[in-house]
């Protein structure tokens, strides 16, 4: 049941984005990225957007209003959407998304803390070369359940159009990467699923007419 924000009546409509779960998650985010990245940009500081340069949190904000949309748009789920890239390009951990999130109880904090593993990749660099490492991430990514897909399939939308535009080249290996993942989200929500390979399509296209 979502808990009522101050102002807010039974009459309200409910809005997940305002969800405290989310609002918790959306500051967990912002700290993590600005503060505590792995890579820091040397001049601006904090994660930055690779092309434009803008504070990471826009991008984890993008896949969560998607999620926000999808089938799978419980709190929860919108807050692994916010947190999907903090254990990949953060020094956060598990443990610090527990400690973050325990005013909502032991069920919430497992369930955050394993959301945001099922969307994260989980191939590193000793594993092997490209084509090795995405294998693996594909296998994980299939056996991730539904809501984790949907996660993933905003998270494809949100950085294809960005990579297509500023990077061609590397963007022909990217869709060609996650045209794969498309083949396995198939009991993500389909509304995202259609999307994303109408986003592809376009991406592909629009580079193609590039050359």
């Amino acid at each position: 049941m979502p808990v009522l924000q101050e102002g807010m009546t039974e009459e309200t409509p409910y809005d997940v984005m305002q969800d405290p779960i989310v609002l918790k998650a959306i500051e967990f985010m912002k700290n993590a990225h600005r503060n505590h990245a792995l890579k820091p940009d040397p001049v601006l500081g904090g994660q930055r957007r690779k092309y434009s340069k803008a504070h990471y949190e826009v991008h984890p904000i993008q896949v969560a209003k998607m999620v926000a949309k999808s089938i799978h748009n419980d709190a929860v789920t919108v807050a692994v959407a916010l947190l999907h890239d903090v254990v990949e390009d953060t020094t956060t951990t598990g443990q610090h998304i527990g400690e973050a999130f325990k005013e909502f109880g032991k069920e919430v904090c497992q369930a955050i803390i394993a959301g945001v593993y099922e969307v994260s990749d989980v191939s590193k660099p000793e594993d092997g070369n490209r084509r090795v490492r995405k294998q693996k991430d594909l296998d994980h990514t299939a056996a991730a359940p539904p809501r984790a897909k949907t996660v993933k399939l905003a998270d494809l939308i949100s950085n294809t159009f960005s990579i297509a535009e500023h990077d061609p080249d590397f963007a022909r290996v990217y869709l060609h990467e996650k045209s794969r993942i498309l083949e396995v989200c198939g009991d993500a929500d389909p509304g995202l699923l259609a999307e994303a390979y109408r986003v592809l399509v376009e991406a592909r296209e629009k580079i193609n007419a590039a050359r």
